[in-house]
């Protein structure tokens, strides 16, 4: 794979990988967050079922994507783009969620993360 191919591949999916992370994040994390506790479980087990076949396909996409890009420039920019990438996501939890309405609707207060 050409370089510019493969730097073409990495920015797509960064792309797309971010848009999935912004709708995720401000429209699915503060319903469940919103979630009674005793629903809670219900809801994610859900979400789970619904976004699967969502993200398989764009995770595979992002790792073959970093792994060419690696592969084909290996620059320290790269291997920094990669690091960034193995942050684990979080998912609100019911013993991480507020019960302050406030804080469950506002993205910024973390209390959804």
């Amino acid at each position: 794979m050409s370089t510019t191919t493969a730097l073409a591949a990495l920015t797509a999916t960064a792309w797309a990988h971010a848009a999935f992370q912004l709708t995720v994040t401000s429209l699915v994390y503060p319903v469940l967050a919103a979630t009674p506790t005793g629903a809670w479980r219900r809801a994610h087990d859900r979400h789970s079922r619904v976004v699967s076949p969502l993200v398989v396909p764009l995770y595979a996409a992002v790792l073959v994507s970093t792994a060419a890009a690696l592969l084909a420039v290996g620059s320290a920019a790269v291997w920094v783009a990669a690091a960034a990438r193995t942050r684990p996501a979080t998912t609100p939890t019911p013993t991480c969620r507020s019960t302050s309405s406030s804080a469950r609707s506002s993205p910024g207060s973390g209390a959804w993360l």
